[in-house]
């Protein structure tokens, strides 16, 4: 069967790193969907991506790109048959 798992500080040390990379991931990802968010409204307010990719430092492709993975992303809507 299984053998018992030695008590090493490094056991907890690597479990301890493995949450923290966790939680940062977590929160990464509440980031990127606030930023999608803000640039969403931006684009609302007919700000272009060009203005949006010189004031974020980057590519107008890169926004093009945080749109589209943000579309891609999303659940399809159910399709409900009529009958």
């Amino acid at each position: 069967m299984f053998s018992e798992t030695p008590d090493l500080p490094e056991l907890t040390e690597v479990k301890a790193l493995t949450d923290l990379i966790r939680n940062h991931q977590n929160a990464i990802q509440e980031i990127s969907q606030t930023r999608r968010n803000v640039i969403l409204d931006l684009r609302k307010k007919r700000i272009t991506y060009r203005e949006i990719a010189e004031a974020m430092g980057v590519t107008e492709q890169s926004v093009y790109k945080i749109l589209r993975d943000t579309i891609e992303r999303r659940p399809k809507p159910e399709t409900v048959a009529v009958s």
